[in-house]
């Protein structure tokens, strides 16, 4: 009987451990293995345009001018930048483990996105992130107009709806910034980026979580009932235990 007892005493904390594992397990880590949101042209050859602080078009950007690259494809990309590749790396590795914050009330703040009421204002409260990864330049020109107060204008299909909760941010100079954002109603969102670097959107986590690749909800139930049934095994063993000490007795 020691024994079995001795078994199922290992068990329960063998499964207490791994069922901490999973609820420290965020929602970033599975970012590694999702795509970037799709870019949506301008037209045949021209992804975005650099525009002044009256969203005014200084000039357009073609395709082979910028590369978008998730981190799941990070370590094969043969077109990212090294020096973006290492920051979009450890950038990801540090949101992994919890050592960085995300500014998400100053985003929300630049993010013309759902309607705020009194009630339910753009507040952080249950944001989450959908997506992590890297803008980068090939070219020379554009990022010279951006150094010159010019802006990056982009737009990306994030599947969302017109009253969905989003917010872009990026990783800039050491630190996350907010970006400002308009959802346009139609599942796009058009961002304006003052530099281009590592760039995060976040969304509003609601009873039906967004497709962030994000799975450790799951694992988290799926460890929480078997630390139940491991519960109910170990209190049945203890009961078993005592009837037949009591009639030892």
């Amino acid at each position: 009987m020691k024994r079995i007892l001795s078994l199922i005493t290992l068990f329960a904390l063998c499964v207490a451990l791994l069922s901490c594992a999973a609820f420290a397990e965020d929602f970033v880590p599975s970012i590694g293995g999702k795509d970037h949101p799709s870019i949506v042209p301008e037209s045949s050859t021209v992804i975005g345009h650099i525009v002044n602080s009256d969203n005014a078009v200084i000039d357009e950007v073609e395709k082979p001018c910028i590369v978008v690259t998730p981190v799941s494809e990070a370590n094969t990309s043969k077109d990212i930048p090294e020096a973006a590749r290492e920051e979009l790396l450890k950038v990801y590795a540090a949101l992994k483990n919890g050592e960085m914050d995300l500014p998400y009330e100053e985003a929300l703040a630049l993010s013309k996105s759902a309607p705020r009421t009194e009630n339910s204002a753009n507040s952080a409260e249950h944001m989450v992130i959908r997506d992590l990864f890297d803008v980068s330049f090939l070219c020379e020109e554009h990022p010279e107009m951006m150094a010159n107060g010019y802006k990056l204008r982009l737009t990306f299909d994030l599947g969302i709806s017109s009253g969905d909760t989003v917010c872009c941010m990026v990783y800039t100079d050491g630190k996350w910034s907010p970006v400002e954002m308009f959802n346009n109603g139609n599942g796009t969102v058009t961002c304006l980026f003052s530099k281009v670097c590592p760039v995060v959107f976040a969304s509003k986590q609601t009873e039906t979580p967004p497709d962030t690749g994000d799975y450790s909800s799951d694992s988290i139930a799926l460890w929480g009932a078997v630390m139940a049934v491991s519960a109910v095994a170990f209190g049945v063993a203890i009961v078993i235990y005592r009837k037949k000490v009591a009639k030892a007795d």
